[in-house]
């Protein structure tokens, strides 16, 4: 939902769609501790039951629940009614029932209400044993739709069956009720364990798979685990409501590293304003990949925000709008709030913590910087990093990124200390401190990422000594199991007109493609595809063909996508666009290539690189856009302002009203 001119839009305009009428479904009121789990279970379940039927549209079960948990007291100073709170959420019906416990028998009462006219439309009940409520569900939906539809005894209506869209095990439902309750909260360890015990109850239990997935990803970022889990999930979609299917569809895509799913979503929040999951997941997908997609920030920022203002309890999207407030803004006011409020919700308290430490390099005095280097000794390498990351705006504070990833020796382990150094050596590399980023490649393997982080630089036109790199990449270098190193060392020939070596690395590559493909493994078939085909883009740009190699760079650019050393060849792939266009005189097309991307920085995609800005303010002038280019400027002095003595001729250069734009592009050879 983006108007290129006007901006993204919010939950109130999506509903100019003309979604169904929609019903919400209230917490039942009870008179047993032992019934808890099924007063807001019935609110998942029966909206899950009644999406869909009889061209009704269930108001999602998140943002009623958080209307009714926020019953604030209306201007006459009674709380609101139930049937406000349902108003509140857009319904046109509301189902307001109880849940009692009558001997060894629970019977479900229920109302339901035309919410214009607060006119009962019909009462309605069921009774029977605990072990029954999915039959009383069931029950309960025929009689809800009846008295909605008013379609009376003769007439047939649409087939409700509960247990095939979620499980006809009592103990996996009660389960997967228990882990919706502390996903919500961001209590990953509990979630995990509710949603394991219903899927070990009920193998077949789509949802619970889909949770189970899902908390993975959060909890252990563990894409691969959670891969086999959806896509288990996705063997029963058969058994889940048209929107659960879509949804698993999407973050099945999303988990193995492709935004195709963002069509899909878009339609989703159209159709479905109200749906919490899927402005979260809409949010979660642009903000990770939608720079592959070349979608601005700003899309992403606003389907968080959408989904925390219809479920201000829910905590998953407060996570990205803190890092954005942070990484994106560098906005202390607006980073405090979002910290107090998730702090007040959540249970993972190591994230609250770090966040507020975060908080205190970022923006705090000097006693804060020092009290919060003291803390991180206890930090695992991967909160580390996270730590880190935050630490990008304003330019001022990635010195202090520096600090964070300096506090203390090396990990034991060799493959955590790699990670460090890499962070280390492109946090170097983006402030100009070249000399000092050479240095801490002088502690890492050639196998590690060496090569990679040499042809790195060397790309950005900085003076990478030839020796080094021709040890890394060069006829000479030993072969690399390393994807970008493979992948540069192929580009490096095509710099360097080594056409036999070039074309044996492409013949490399389409033979690990097919290897791929006969493996199952679909994913890496098509990105390696799509790198060949970038590459031989690449080559033809260095042979003089530019035009050419434009059209094969962007066909690459828009199927290469994934995550880690994927979305890092991906932003290669951007960044040769960029400066392709620039070259070529097609500014407009270059700085969609080129446009900063906030929050992605030096551990999640290096090429949002200060000297991209210096590259953007030349578009920007040649386009007449005067005031990006004079900010895209400055961007690149203050993050350059402590550059190497031999490098600070670019920032003196930089664009400014009394001067004129950089005269070259970063690259190869500049």
């Amino acid at each position: 939902l983006w108007r290129r001119t006007e901006g993204p839009l919010g939950p109130h305009e999506a509903v100019a769609g003309a979604p169904a009428p929609g019903i919400a479904v209230l917490p039942f009121a009870g008179n047993d501790p032992a019934l808890e789990v099924w007063r807001r279970g019935m609110v998942d379940l029966l909206s899950t039951s009644l999406d869909g039927a009889g061209g009704l549209r269930a108001i999602d079960a998140r943002t009623v629940l958080a209307r009714w948990n926020d019953r604030r007291k209306s201007a006459s100073g009674s709380v609101l009614t139930d049937l406000e709170v349902a108003r509140a959420c857009g319904a046109r019906y509301a189902l307001i029932g109880s849940a009692v416990s009558v001997g060894d028998r629970v019977r479900l009462a229920a109302r339901v209400y035309d919410v214009r006219t607060q006119e009962t439309l019909g009462a309605i009940q069921a009774q029977g044993p605990i072990d029954g409520v999915l039959d009383m569900v069931d029950r309960l939906s025929i009689e809800v739709l009846r008295a909605v539809l008013g379609t009376g005894e003769a007439l047939p209506l649409p087939r409700v069956d509960l247990a095939s869209i979620t499980t006809d095990s009592l103990a996996a439902l009660k389960a997967y009720l228990e882990g919706e309750a502390f996903f919500r909260r961001s209590d990953f360890r509990r979630a995990k364990s509710a949603y394991a015990r219903a899927v070990e109850a009920d193998s077949t239990f789509a949802l619970a798979l889909y949770r189970l997935g899902t908390t993975i990803v959060w909890g252990e970022d563990d894409l691969e685990a959670a891969e086999i889990l959806l896509g288990k999930a996705l063997r029963h979609a058969r058994r889940l409501p048209p929107r659960e299917v879509l949804l698993l569809r999407a973050d099945l895509a999303f988990v193995r590293g492709s935004p195709e799913g963002l069509a899909d979503l878009r339609s989703a929040v159209k159709n479905h304003p109200d749906d919490v999951e899927a402005w979260y997941l809409l949010g979660e997908i642009l903000f990770h990949l939608g720079v592959q997609a070349l979608v601005p920030q700003a899309e992403s920022e606003e389907a968080f925000r959408t989904a925390v203002e219809l479920d201000p309890s829910f905590t998953l999207p407060y996570v990205h709008l803190i890092e954005i407030a942070f990484s994106a803004r560098g906005d202390s006011g607006r980073a405090a709030r979002l910290i107090q409020t998730y702090g007040s919700l959540t249970a993972d308290r190591a994230v609250d913590r770090r966040n507020r430490l975060a908080f205190h390099l970022a923006f705090g005095s000097a006693t804060d910087h020092r009290s919060a280097l003291a803390e991180i000794d206890s930090f695992s390498v991967q909160s580390l990093l996270l730590l880190a990351d935050y630490l990008w705006e304003p330019a001022r504070v990635r010195s202090q990124a520096e600090r964070v990833l300096t506090s203390r020796p090396l990990p034991a382990r060799h493959g955590d200390a790699v990670r460090v150094l890499r962070a280390l050596y492109y946090n170097r590399l983006s402030r100009g401190r070249l000399r000092e980023a050479l240095a801490t490649l002088e502690t890492v393997a050639a196998d590690d990422f060496r090569g990679e982080a040499l042809y790195v630089a060397f790309t950005m036109g900085l003076p990478v000594p030839p020796a080094a790199l021709e040890a890394e990449l060069g006829p000479g270098s030993a072969p690399s199991a390393g994807l970008l190193q493979t992948l540069y060392g192929i580009a490096y020939a095509a710099d360097t007109g080594r056409r036999e070596r070039y074309a044996a690395g492409l013949e490399g590559l389409r033979a690990a493609a097919e290897r791929s493909r006969l493996a199952g493994d679909s994913t890496s078939a098509r990105f390696t595809i799509a790198a060949a085909r970038g590459l031989e883009g690449y080559a033809l740009w260095r042979q003089g063909l530019p035009a050419e190699g434009a059209v094969l760079l962007a066909e690459a650019q828009g199927n290469a996508t994934g995550w880690k050393e994927r979305a890092e060849f991906n932003a290669m792939l951007r960044f040769w666009l960029g400066a392709l266009y620039v070259q070529m005189g097609d500014a407009s097309q270059g700085e969609r290539y080129l446009r900063p991307r906030e929050g992605v920085h030096y551990t999640a995609g290096y090429w949002q690189d200060p000297l991209q800005e210096a590259l953007l303010a030349r578009a920007y002038a040649s386009l007449g856009q005067h005031e990006k280019a004079r900010r895209a400027s400055a961007a690149f002095a203050a993050a350059w302002r402590e550059a190497d003595p031999g490098l600070r001729e670019r920032v003196e250069k930089a664009w400014s009203p009394s001067k004129a734009p950089p005269a070259a592009a970063p690259g190869p050879g500049a």
